[in-house]
């Protein structure tokens, strides 16, 4: 198997904001419509500001109203129920109005600019000052969390060639978006961004179907990701989509309507969860498609102190309902549904939260017993894997010792590497590699094996590192062979390399890796 060469490690600059515009690279009629856009998206924030009140103002009310349905009919309740018609109006006419500012974006740009000239009319907009907070250097180290703290309609034109902002396609006024995680086009991709980055997070709620490669993905929720079957869309550096449709503002407003109604009935029948504490973790369970008294315990478990003081903040809360939207029937309920979910998401106290969310004792062990074998999710889910694509047992020495380098070479092997490197420990044949420093999972679309590097789990043998064997499968997913990894039970099974990596990133940060055709 023939070895790659691969790209160096992402040095860490500073994030610091740009406000500079210039338009002189416009022409006069450009000029004009950036001149009439830019007044167009002012009135479109403020719109969606009042979206976001009246959202707010009729959920608190609701939440009050749908406490003793019998106060609908006391007189003295009136003012609350005329206050919360109102609140409706008011969320009804800003989604309309912003629906209606997206139209005129779309019909003024149009006016003037050809079809054929929409990508570079776009990317000379932005040239001109299109209020991107981070350049191009700044890109390349800007986390996970901070690309969160961007607003949803703010992100999009950070991770797409020309720049392209989510007004330009909610409007269909681009219909085709080639992803980037290389803006600059030097061969150093934003790793952190490249592996948790799903489109879901980045396409806005009018979008509702998207294209790829021939096949159609249909999006669940309303700002959940897009899925074909069980395979969902994932985005990597030079995905070209196709995007279809956006929904009008009517039919929008329509699915906001029944959240805004799904909420109230949640806090109804959940009592414990009335606190504004709460609302927006209901809120963006509901908005993904997720049950949110599961997503509410997932939390729980993922956030320390949830339950108790609700201390978390928002891009913690939507990185973790992300990783939901990530399980295939994520948006579906019952008890399998459910505990597919939560092996997932927190694979140690899954059976312990299935109890906690009402489920009997008999019918979790039973589940347990089930699928105990298989891994439902991990391999039956994803693909049929081969004999070759599982795991070696653990190697140890007689004291106990791991030999973890021992056993990737004999994965790497079976995975038709020749000669896998050698060395004492981990250490020693990652140096042995010439230490490489290749992001994992990989970028290069050659690559089938990996011999990846990354620190050992205790503090104490921190420094000999652990080594890993890991593959690409037939759908392009990549997955790890780590029969030390005991979160699942069965560890020689694959385990999706995002989920291993996201695992262990907090204690085990991953050197590089090396790889083979």
């Amino acid at each position: 198997m023939a070895e790659i060469q691969g790209q160096s490690e992402v040095q860490v600059p500073k994030v610091e904001a740009q406000n500079k515009v210039d338009t002189s690279n416009l022409t006069p009629e450009q000029q004009r419509v950036y001149e009439r856009i830019e007044s167009l998206k002012t009135l479109l924030d403020s719109t969606k500001a009042q979206e976001a009140f009246s959202r707010k103002g009729a959920q608190i009310l609701g939440t009050r109203l749908s406490a003793d349905p019998e106060v609908r009919t006391d007189p003295e309740a009136k003012p609350t129920i005329e206050m919360y018609n109102r609140y409706m109006a008011r969320f009804n006419e800003a989604v309309q109005k912003g629906g209606d500012i997206k139209a005129e974006l779309a019909k003024l740009e149009s006016e003037v600019v050809s079809t054929t000239d929409k990508v570079e009319f776009q990317a000379g907009i932005n040239e001109a000052g299109e209020k991107l907070k981070f350049d191009n250097e700044n890109l390349k180290t800007l986390s996970s969390k901070e690309f969160l703290s961007l607003s949803p309609e703010e992100r999009l034109q950070y991770v797409t060639q020309d720049n392209i902002d989510s007004d330009s396609v909610s409007s269909g006024y681009v219909t085709d978006i080639t992803f980037s995680f290389d803006q600059d086009g030097d061969g150093n991709l934003n790793k952190e961004l490249y592996m948790l980055t799903t489109a879901g997070q980045v396409l806005p709620k009018e979008i509702r179907q998207v294209t790829k490669d021939g096949q159609v993905y249909n999006r669940i929720g309303l700002t959940g990701e897009f899925y074909n079957g069980e395979k969902r869309l994932t985005i990597h550096d030079k995905t070209k989509v196709t995007l279809g449709e956006p929904m009008k503002a009517e039919e929008l407003n329509k699915i906001s309507e029944e959240n805004i109604q799904k909420y109230n009935e949640f806090v109804e029948k959940n009592p414990e969860f009335k606190d504004e504490k709460y609302n927006f973790a209901i809120n963006e369970a509901i908005e993904k498609g997720i049950e949110p008294k599961m997503f509410l315990k997932v939390l729980s478990r993922r956030i320390e102190e949830f339950e108790k003081q609700a201390s978390f903040e928002k891009t913690d809360v939507e990185f973790i309902s992300t990783e939901v939207t990530k399980v295939p029937g994520y948006e579906k309920t019952g008890l399998e549904a459910t505990a597919n979910s939560l092996r997932y998401l927190t694979p140690t106290t899954w059976k312990q939260s299935l109890g906690e969310l009402g489920y009997d004792k008999a019918s979790i062990d039973s589940y347990h017993e089930s699928n105990k074998e298989d891994s439902k999710y991990y391999s039956s889910k994803l693909e049929n894997f081969t004999p070759a694509e599982y795991s070696y047992p653990a190697e140890r020495s007689e004291s106990g010792t791991t030999l973890c380098s021992r056993t990737a070479r004999l994965n790497l092997s079976k995975l038709g590497v020749d000669s896998p490197s050698t060395g004492g420990s981990a250490r020693a044949a990652y140096e042995n590699l010439n230490s490489p420093k290749d992001i994992f999972p990989p970028t290069n679309s050659d690559a089938k094996v990996a011999d990846v590097y990354l620190d050992a789990r205790s503090d104490k043998n921190r420094q000999y590192g652990h080594r890993v064997a890991a593959f690409k499968g037939e759908n392009g997913q990549w997955f790890v062979l780590d029969p030390y990894y005991s979160m699942f039970g069965n560890t020689r099974e694959p385990i999706p390399a995002e989920h291993y990596v996201r695992t262990v990133g907090d204690k085990q940060k991953v050197w590089g890796a090396h790889y083979y055709s």
